[in-house]
């Protein structure tokens, strides 16, 4: 939408039925679900307004496998694959003052491996702070990226000091929508994030992930 419109669109779209679930402000975005069969009308109406520059469907995304290796023996052939063991013997083991966004299935907070790692949660889909996992997935990127490491417990995490931001993209079923992940990148921007993992994919473009990525470059 143009800057500042977003309360009118939002007019015009409940007007022939939608319900505004989103709006990320940064891109000048507002999401709404609607009937099926009213999708067609709804998208004719938006794109013939002059304060909406462009209209499109939120795809959905599915996550990628990940290992769950439980002990690092389990895990020493591809961390060495990737030179890890190395770089921590020359003091490479991240900070508490990195942040990595772990924009998911959420995280279990309270892991062992993860506990007092989590420095701030945001859930995209509800935009409240509950990140509780349901598929497991965050939790095992989270890991990881940066689990608790010497500690005796679970697995060893890559940058394994570094602090972690949750970001939960999936709503209760465990689906991912173009719209959601766009406001989780933008959230864990806005948030200090130095690094932002999406371990997920599709085989679609869509305009506003690309707005949401060339945002995070940008900053």
């Amino acid at each position: 939408t143009v800057p500042g419109s977003a309360a009118a669109v939002t007019r015009a779209a409940e007007a022939v039925g939608a319900t505004r679930t989103g709006h990320v402000r940064a891109l000048h975005s507002v999401s709404f679900e609607v009937p099926a069969a009213d999708t067609a009308l709804l998208r004719t109406r938006l794109s013939a307004r002059p304060d909406v520059t462009s209209v499109g469907v939120a795809h959905r995304r599915w996550f990628d496998d990940e290992p769950a290796d439980p002990k690092f023996a389990e895990q020493r052939n591809y961390l060495a694959a990737i030179g890890l063991p190395a770089a921590w013997d020359r003091g490479a083991t991240g900070s508490p003052d990195v942040r990595v966004a772990i924009v998911d299935s959420g995280v279990d907070v309270h892991h062992p491996d993860l506990a007092g790692k989590v420095v701030g949660t945001h859930n995209a889909v509800t935009g409240g702070t509950d990140v509780h996992d349901v598929v497991g997935h965050g939790t095992g990127t989270a890991s990881v990226a940066a689990a608790a490491t010497g500690n005796g417990v679970g697995i060893a995490g890559a940058g394994r000091n570094s602090s972690l931001l949750a970001v939960k993209v999936a709503d209760v079923t465990g689906r991912i929508f173009t719209d959601d992940l766009a406001a989780g990148i933008v959230w864990a921007v806005d948030h200090g994030a130095d690094v932002v993992n999406l371990s997920l994919g599709g085989p679609t473009t869509d305009r506003l992930e690309k707005a949401a990525v060339a945002y995070a470059e940008a900053h």
